[in-house]
């Protein structure tokens, strides 16, 4: 049974020593983009949305006006949760369930000379929560600082850090926008 046991969680502990390269505070994350024609916008816009609660994220800000979509953070545990396609690999799938990932996709409509943009970015922001307490000894035994004032209030502390871009995804997500709407394939 412990053959089994091992045999199952091996490829998980495979995520968890990788790292991230960080995103630059300056510059945004990389994109990937589709081109369409001036009058295919509404079109392109409603398969934008579509895309995304394809995907399941929860939209957050949806201006058509301004040509921006964004999404509320979707958190994921990776292998543990088969039904969530935001993952591009094995090893996305590791790092999401040995960590807290959360995604936010940001989809922005820019004019242009015709012909027009859709340009897609997914940031990765790890959860974090302050007063982990590290037990030396025994991982197990390690714990939680709690503060009673923020956990009657409901305001347990947490926040969130942007760790990675997720090119790969965002490319999926041009690449669906692109299928829905009948537009150019993206080009990136």
């Amino acid at each position: 049974m412990r053959a089994i046991a091992t045999a199952l969680l091996a490829p998980l502990s495979l995520g968890g020593c990788v790292s991230y390269a960080p995103v630059p505070a300056d510059a945004g994350p990389p994109e990937a983009t589709a081109a369409f024609e001036p009058d295919a916008y509404p079109r392109a816009f409603d398969a934008a949305r579509d895309a995304l609660t394809g995907l399941r994220f929860t939209l957050d800000r949806v201006d058509a006006a301004r040509g921006v979509i964004t999404t509320l953070p979707k958190r994921t545990a990776g292998l543990a949760s088969p039904w969530d396609r935001e993952q591009s690999s094995l090893g996305d799938e590791g790092r999401d369930l040995m960590h807290q990932h959360e995604r936010v996709a940001t989809v922005v409509f820019e004019p242009a000379e015709a012909p027009e943009m859709v340009s897609v970015a997914v940031t990765i922001y790890r959860v974090r929560r302050p007063n982990w307490r590290v037990e030396t000894d025994a991982i197990r035994r390690s714990s939680h600082a709690v503060n009673p004032i923020a956990r009657r209030a409901g305001d347990e502390p947490e926040f969130r850090e942007p760790v990675s871009a997720d090119p790969a995804l965002a490319a999926r997500i041009a690449r669906d926008i692109a299928r829905r709407a009948g537009i150019a394939p993206p080009e990136s």
